[in-house]
């Protein structure tokens, strides 16, 4: 009887989903993206999935000619029907995104194992996303009920990335870090949260290889290539107490000091990628880190090229043809006040002129339309350049701040450069407006560096102040400049005559004592306070 049922329920599953199965196969060996996307992706991928599943238990098989339906019937019929979880609540009852029953997950395992093992890698490469996907949602979905489940998704994963390390590494390290976005928008630490960071950590642990004792050389290359991908994640926040990018390095029997020194240039590059986009500050935060552990590990190969960096991204270049009316136009546009805005002869006549060239627009012939028109798309204009001048600076003073978290025995090699960098008249106008308080703090974590710790903060408070920077601390602006100089004066003249100023101490303290001397005295207009000053 129960044989009976069996076989009138295969009759039927041939009949109503066989060919659809046949049909999908086929055709996403053509075009596997767009036989997807042509359907749902749940239902499309499932489908696909679990019936290369069924085709590749007959991989053993001599079969004659796989288009004839009736010659693989037999075949289909013999390994389906002897697993010993059948798949039917797949095909049958079930809608394929509800599958939420511990066997269906062990099937979809299965499935999405059999499709890295065997796929094509060309092929691989166009579905991949969809695996990756996949594999996370699965461990995703379980953290918080069968931990089983994501221990068997881990160990699937991890025996695919042996297919294929640096693509999947990719699709992963894409994966992850659109996870992290979510969680650094509404992070709130709830049980939802919590399983996310775990299932994160998982995949991480899953990717890595566990014998690490008897990696071939090219293994090894990978290996590298993977810390190398990783180490800002490795120092997020979110998963940095859970992480340990020395401790892993060390794992893999890697020096972390030789990986650092012989791959600085890579290491460098994937700190300037991620600068490169929108990120939040907890990003910030984890690149700042990643920059501190790099330097402490290596001044000499590395901080060069981040030297190099911050000095791009904080050149006055950047601030050419940017003014102080331009960046209130993008203020309005970013608060969305709706601001009346005068285009006449003090707007940016370089935007004005390419804008009028693109949209052949006659300078004598402008109608009212029009002129509104063009003032729309000068703000536009105006602001994207805007925003992309705070990216700049902010990464160039995220760069410094992380190299002055480093435990270094030399700073010489780029605290001058940072220092200059950061005191130079453009970026003192127009860069407070732009990133607020920032570039203060950057300044004053400099300040971290000195050994005269009495008194560093108050002397680059000091400095700042005497060049009219603008968002310092209200704390920090209540005692008159001219005493706060009087006072830091004195007690810098003590210090010295105990101990001389290191190199760095020296560089920090000097723009300070040269603003003093060049402007004869500073705030106030005594000439007997003035020559105290001078004289101190």
């Amino acid at each position: 009887m129960v044989s009976a049922v069996r076989r009138t329920w295969f009759n039927e599953f041939v009949k109503t989903v066989l060919n659809l199965l046949w049909e999908i196969y086929k055709n996403i060996l053509v075009n596997p993206l767009q036989c997807i996307q042509n359907k749902t992706t749940i239902e499309g991928y499932l489908c696909t999935v679990i019936f290369i599943n069924i085709i590749y238990n007959w991989k053993n098989e001599n079969i004659a000619n796989n288009d004839d339906l009736l010659s693989i019937k037999s075949l289909l019929e013999k390994h389906l029907l002897s697993f010993e979880s059948t798949p039917y609540f797949v095909f049958w009852d079930k809608i394929y995104s509800k599958n939420f029953h511990k066997d269906d997950k062990i099937w979809f395992i299965r499935s999405l194992k059999i499709i890295a093992e065997y796929i094509p890698e060309h092929q691989f490469e166009k579905i991949g996303f969809l695996w990756a996907e996949a594999s996370f949602s699965l461990v995703l979905s379980n953290m918080l009920h069968d931990y089983s489940i994501v221990s068997t998704t881990c160990e699937m994963i991890k025996h695919c990335y042996l297919k294929s390390r640096e693509h999947i590494l990719d699709i992963f390290l894409s994966e992850i870090w659109k996870r992290i976005k979510q969680l650094e928008i509404s992070y709130t630490q709830t049980e939802k949260d919590v399983a996310m960071i775990n299932s994160i950590c998982y995949l991480i642990n899953a990717i890595s290889p566990n014998n690490h004792e008897f990696l071939s050389k090219n293994e090894k290359e990978d290996t590298e290539r993977q810390l190398i991908k990783t180490v800002i994640l490795y120092h997020h926040p979110l998963l940095r107490n859970k992480l340990n990018w020395i401790k892993l390095c060390k794992k893999f029997k890697i020096d972390p000091y030789i990986l650092v020194t012989s791959h600085s240039q890579e290491l460098a590059n994937t700190i300037k990628s991620l600068l490169q986009n929108n990120i939040s500050k907890l990003t910030l935060l984890a690149i700042k880190l990643s920059i501190s552990t790099l330097t402490s590990l290596d001044q000499i190969i590395i901080v060069p090229l981040f030297v190099e960096m911050f000095l791009k991204y904080l050149s006055h270049l950047q601030f050419e043809n940017i003014s102080e009316k331009d960046i209130s136009i993008w203020k309005d546009k970013t608060n969305e006040k709706a601001v009346e805005t005068s285009f006449k002869v003090d707007c940016n006549n370089f935007i004005r002129k390419n804008i009028q060239q693109k949209n052949k627009l006659n300078k004598n012939k402008l109608v009212e339309e029009s002129q509104t028109l063009l003032n729309e798309q000068l703000e536009e204009a105006i602001s994207s350049k805007i925003l992309n001048l705070k990216s700049q600076i902010i990464s160039g003073l995220i760069i410094i701040q992380g190299l002055t978290l480093a435990t270094q025995k030399n700073r010489s090699l780029w605290y001058s450069y940072a220092i200059h960098a950061l005191l130079s008249i453009e970026l003192l106008e127009k860069g407070p407006l732009i990133v607020h308080e920032l570039i203060v703090q950057t300044y004053l974590d400099c300040a971290n560096c000195v050994s005269v710790k009495n008194i560093n903060i108050m002397i680059g408070i000091a400095t700042l102040r005497i060049f009219n920077v603008k968002y310092i601390q209200l704390n920090f602006t209540e005692e008159p400049l001219q005493k706060l100089v009087i006072r830091l004066l004195s007690q810098l003249n003590s210090s010295v005559k105990q101990r001389s100023l290191d190199e760095i101490s020296f560089i920090y303290i000097l723009p300070f004592l040269i603003q003093v001397i060049k402007k004869k005295g500073v705030g106030t207009d005594d000439p007997e306070e003035c020559d105290k000053q001078i004289f101190v």
